[in-house]
């Protein structure tokens, strides 16, 4: 068995109030709605409030271009720092991972879910109760056993 590790990145195709459920499986993974901007607004930040435009920042010569041209353009003043999810242990064998995004009023997007077929190369679980069933003297011997969780589907 292995966990796998999802990220989701944040960028412009999102929108305030947009959220993502995640599902491996077809099974939700995510006991509520992730928010791709938990912090109310895409263009909340500290960025333009703390001491960033003090005296020594607004000094910068011209010819740096600090200021100029498409400095706060971008993913300048957007928290872009992605989304991180981590399943629970999957065995062996494919697994299909899904995010479907929604807007503010539950509404899914018109696009396809973003989908992954993902493979883990684990090998099965040993079986359990392992025992001894018959022996054809001089043949071979038979044992019996309960299967491992992934062999019984």
């Amino acid at each position: 068995m292995q966990a796998v590790a999802i990220t989701i990145p944040v960028d412009d195709t999102y929108t305030v109030g947009d959220c993502a459920d995640v599902y491996v499986d077809g099974e939700k993974l995510n006991k509520s709605p992730i928010a791709f901007f938990p912090e109310g607004s895409r263009y909340e930040s500290r960025h333009l409030v703390d001491a960033h435009l003090s005296r020594p920042h607004l000094g910068v010569p011209p010819a740096v271009g600090h200021l100029e041209g498409m400095h706060l353009y971008g993913t300048h003043l957007r928290p872009a720092k992605p989304i991180r999810l981590v399943t629970h242990p999957l065995y062996h064998g494919e697994h299909v991972i899904q995010v479907r995004v929604f807007d503010y009023l539950g509404n899914e997007s018109l696009d396809d879910p973003a989908e992954d077929i993902i493979m883990i190369e684990t090998g099965p679980t040993a079986p359990k109760n392992l025992r001894f069933h018959s022996q054809d003297v001089p043949g071979p011997v038979t044992f019996s056993f309960t299967p491992s969780v992934e062999l019984q589907t």
